[in-house]
């Protein structure tokens, strides 16, 4: 739970701090998301939303903050069926559901660039057994039974691991 507030402080202060002033004209309109001329934040009233979209990047410098009043949602990527000895490729997202035929293990998830974080939940009633070798560094091999869901972070670079920060039993 603490990884995953953790990622929610680090998002919005990426959100926050990737905005620009926009120009004046529009400044006055009466707009849900806007930026108060001579204002140093931007506001965004019901109904508003920003949007990152693909290959988009967000910074937070060091030192910044993002603080969380509200709920922190991750898009569902589209589920993976785990096949024995079979990849886990996130594609680039955080959360992702996991389902299988039957009782199965692997040790291939596909990895990612630097301090990404994973969030692998077995929605499915088989049990996946992600085994703690290879790209891998688990606290021992991770069973996931049904609602069971490990939270993963990308060591990156040219040995790039997947190291477990946490694990849930349900």
């Amino acid at each position: 739970t603490f990884a995953i507030a953790a990622a929610g402080v680090v998002l919005a202060a990426m959100l926050l701090s990737a905005l620009q002033p926009m120009p004046a004209a529009v400044e006055a309109q009466n707009v849900p998301c806007f930026r108060p001329i001579g204002g140093a934040k931007f506001v965004c009233a019901d109904g508003g939303a920003f949007e990152a979209r693909e290959g988009a990047r967000i910074d937070v410098q060091y030192g910044a903050a993002a603080l969380f009043g509200g709920s922190l949602e991750f898009v569902e990527a589209t589920p993976i069926a785990v096949t024995s000895g079979g990849a886990i490729d996130p594609d680039g997202a955080v959360y992702v559901t996991l389902t299988s035929a039957g009782n199965v293990g692997t040790s291939n998830v596909v990895t990612t660039t630097a301090r990404r974080l994973l969030i692998l939940h077995n929605v499915g009633s088989n049990t996946i057994t992600l085994t703690d070798t290879g790209q891998l560094l688990l606290g021992g091999n991770a069973a996931l039974g049904a609602n069971d869901t490990l939270v993963l972070f990308s060591s990156g670079g040219a040995a790039s691991k997947w190291v477990q920060l946490s694990k849930a039993d349900n």
